[in-house]
């Protein structure tokens, strides 16, 4: 894994402490993290570990408006193993681990931002677009005209939010337009739609 942004490689370090703790140790000569043959269940609990302690990081200093690392990228290779004789698994068992995969395969797009995140506004014709990043947010509305854009834009966002029932971004667009604060608007805006890309 690396990470962009990551002073003195704190995250990585962190992230180091859990890897031990879940019995994998580090090559010296390919710097990756390796253990001998698990359960998948136990494989699929050690992935989780990781992943939820960087979704609850990213949380806090995303809630403290900090820069954070971000992560540049992530392999993961399972290998097949050892033929080693095994208990035979309960029926569903093999069906609950799959499901467990995939849902850290999909917590880890969620999280990380691995996905496009870019967010283009623009107006009804074309002629004028306003391009954002959605794991860097920075405000780009300057003019009369960039305005009239986030409005449109937000009068479809608010819609699709309430299909969703995205009620605090309602609120907070809807709070932002009737206080003419087109800073909170476009931000809302910009950061559901990065993450409710269709």
């Amino acid at each position: 894994m690396s990470f962009d942004r990551d002073a003195n490689s704190a995250l990585r370090n962190q992230l180091d402490k859990i890897l031990k703790g879940c019995q994998l140790e580090r090559e010296k000569n390919t710097s990756t993290w390796e253990s001998p043959w698990v359960p998948a269940t136990r494989a699929a609990s050690q992935l989780k570990k990781i992943f939820q302690h960087l979704e609850q990081h990213y949380q806090t200093l995303h809630d403290n408006k900090r820069n954070f690392p971000k992560l540049d990228h992530l392999w993961l290779y399972i290998d097949k193993g050892k033929a080693t004789p095994r208990p035979a698994a309960p029926v569903g068992a093999a069906a609950r681990v799959v499901k467990t995969l995939i849902l850290i395969l999909a917590c880890t797009f969620l999280i990380t931002g691995c996905s496009d995140s870019k967010v283009v506004l623009q107006s009804k014709d074309g002629s004028r677009k306003l391009l954002y990043d959605g794991n860097n947010f920075q405000p780009q509305v300057q003019t009369a005209e960039d305005i009239a854009i986030l409005i449109g834009v937000a009068s479809e966002t608010l819609s699709d939010a309430a299909s969703n029932h995205a009620v605090m971004t309602m609120k907070e667009i809807s709070d932002g337009l009737a206080r003419r604060d087109w800073r909170t608007v476009e931000r809302e805006v910009v950061m559901y739609r990065a993450s409710h890309k269709k």
